[in-house]
């Protein structure tokens, strides 16, 4: 164990080569063990997604807004393959470099990483939320998602054109 990650109240051990993945609304500090460090990069759920149009897309969002259970430490062999480590590295340098068309490289890279986890949650029969989705529904879980540290519910049943009432009723 290199490190400990505290989500939630609840403690659990990484080390090199591993991935965690928390949520933003999730409480959490890192421990590092000894002279250990780590990378971590912050995405948007935005990110998994081209535009509000792509429900197909849509899909790999919803787990990461609207369910905290998900795994949350994925080790090297659970990921094997997609060489994550290879991956942010190429991320960081990519945002240190700054080089032209920098942002879709960074992207794509994000891309591989969730693509990874989900495949990986699909060899293993995980049960990702499925749910059918009404164009409301959709258009509050992209405003969301593209506003996550600031909205309210308030806001969202605004910008959906539903009373915060009605709108606190559909996403209870």
């Amino acid at each position: 164990t290199d490190a400990h990650v505290w989500i939630n109240g609840e403690s659990l051990p990484f080390k090199t080569g591993d991935l965690v993945l928390i949520n933003s609304n999730e409480s959490h500090v890192v421990i590092p063990d000894g002279d250990s460090h780590y990378i971590c990069i912050k995405v948007s759920p935005s990110i998994l997604y081209a535009d509000e149009e792509a429900l197909l897309e849509l899909k790999y969002v919803i787990p990461f807004l609207i369910e905290s259970a998900h795994q949350k430490v994925f080790t090297q062999d659970d990921l094997e393959g997609a060489d994550i480590r290879r991956l942010m590295s190429e991320i960081m340098l990519e945002w240190n470099m700054e080089n032209p068309a920098y942002e879709l490289i960074i992207r794509a890279d994000i891309l591989k990483i969730f693509a990874a986890i989900f495949r990986y949650w699909n060899k293993n029969n995980y049960s990702l939320p499925v749910a059918e989705f009404n164009e409301k529904k959709k258009k509050a879980l992209v405003y969301i998602s593209e506003n996550y540290s600031t909205v309210t519910e308030e806001d969202v049943a605004d910008y959906c054109g539903l009373s915060y009432n009605y709108f606190s009723y559909v996403f209870r």
